[in-house]
């Protein structure tokens, strides 16, 4: 416990020593010392090396973070304060205004429009407001652990989770929470792990199952060993036979083919026509007789197209046409011949009445008028007419029946 408290009282020794006071003023320039006499002039003149090869600043978003890094590491070795002598500030007033001068372009243009004069701390937090990252930890972090490779290929997701990363340090270094060396230094620590877990869990493939036993220490090893791997696997594929003989798999779920049916043999007689060819016995070839003296033409030895020719061409023979008599009626008696019918057990083919009655909608009926001129006299000597003739018709059959009983009697 007590080694603990000493080493916390030294680093706030430490920081009370090393870190000043931020001062938002130009920094001061002497001509003349305090006691009258005036200043050596090499102080004005003589700049050092190490800030004549600062690079210049013209508002790249990409270069502000390097820079404005190096600018702090010469602020902190060439920073004066009101203790320090004259010549001392003078040559601090100098550095200023030439990493002043290094900055051109838009991000001068910047400067000037904000009223920055050589002030290090204002044309530091000028510069960020301007060119810096607008998103903050939180939300750094937040991406950083929900990055997936998702079909990319391996160097694309490297460059997007370093380039996370890369943010993520920028932002604790710039950060003035963080101005203490061994809290950024842990910070940055921190983060780099949570990029490692993070590049490994969004791989795709099995491969994250092999590098978690690796244990890589830095996210640039972690992606070599994704290289190695990678280059493993492209040389296993070429290895492979290129031709495997495989059995085909039984068929699934496949509808079945119809069962072919042969088509509808048209009419074809009984007999055969009596024909040279069948007349001679089967030991005999069925080579057609020749006969040399019937003229005919010689076939062609190349294909043919096929031309359809009509059923009864394409048989042997050629059948008669004729027409069948129609059979004549036996002769009956017509005193035993029966004049009823009975008509209820026939068929009546001729007038087939439909399954539903039609229905003709596209015609109007109208009711049966009287005809006004019509004689009433008229229309009963009509029905006078039908009753005797349907007496006429009983009285026939009567007849009929008599006629017949008395033959069978």
């Amino acid at each position: 416990m007590e080694a603990l408290n000493s080493r916390i009282a030294a680093l706030e020794s430490r920081l009370s020593e090393t870190i000043v006071t931020n001062d938002y003023e130009d920094p001061p320039l002497f001509f003349t010392k305090s006691d009258g006499s005036p200043v050596n002039p090499e102080s004005f003149e003589k700049i050092p090396g190490v800030v004549k090869d600062l690079p210049v600043f013209s508002g790249d978003p990409s270069e502000l973070n390097s820079w404005i890094n190096d600018v702090d590491g010469l602020i902190r070795l060439y920073q004066t304060t009101s203790n320090h002598n004259e010549e001392q500030q003078n040559k601090f007033h100098m550095v200023c205004k030439f990493i002043r001068r290094k900055i051109r372009g838009e991000a001068n243009d910047a400067l000037v429009a904000s009223n920055v004069g050589i002030n290090w701390h204002m044309i530091r937090r000028t510069l960020i407001t301007y060119y810096g990252e607008k998103r903050d930890l939180e939300t750094l972090d937040f991406q950083l652990m929900s990055v997936y490779q998702k079909g990319r290929s391996l160097e694309v997701y490297y460059d997007e989770v370093n380039r996370l990363l890369s943010l993520i340090a920028n932002q604790i270094k710039t950060d003035e929470r963080f101005t203490h060396p061994e809290a950024s230094k842990a910070m940055i620590e921190t983060y780099n792990k949570k990029a490692i877990d993070a590049f490994i869990r969004g791989l795709d493939g099995d491969v994250y199952k092999f590098i978690r036993n690796y244990e890589p220490t830095s996210l640039a090893a972690a992606y070599s060993y994704c290289i190695s791997f990678q280059n493993l696997e492209c040389r296993k594929m070429l290895t492979r036979p290129k031709h495997v003989n495989i059995p085909p798999s039984a068929p699934r779920n496949l509808i079945p083919l119809p069962i072919p049916h042969p088509p509808p043999r048209m009419f074809q007689n009984h007999y055969r026509p009596m024909t040279p060819n069948n007349m001679r016995p089967h030991f005999v070839s069925n080579q057609p007789v020749q006969n040399h003296a019937r003229n005919f033409t010689q076939r062609p030895t190349w294909n043919q197209p096929n031309q359809t020719r009509p059923f009864f061409q394409r048989t042997g023979f050629n059948q008669p046409n004729f027409r069948q008599n129609r059979p004549e009626p036996m002769e009956v008696d017509r005193s035993i011949r029966s004049h009823q019918v009975n008509y209820a057990n026939r068929p009546n083919s001729s007038n087939v009445r439909p399954l539903k009655r039609q229905r003709a909608f596209n015609l109007e009926t109208f009711a049966e008028e009287r005809n006004p001129y019509e004689d009433e006299s008229d229309s009963q000597s009509s029905y006078e007419r039908y009753m005797r003739n349907i007496e006429k018709q009983e009285k026939f059959n009567e007849a009929s029946c008599e006629a017949e009983l008395n033959f069978l009697e």
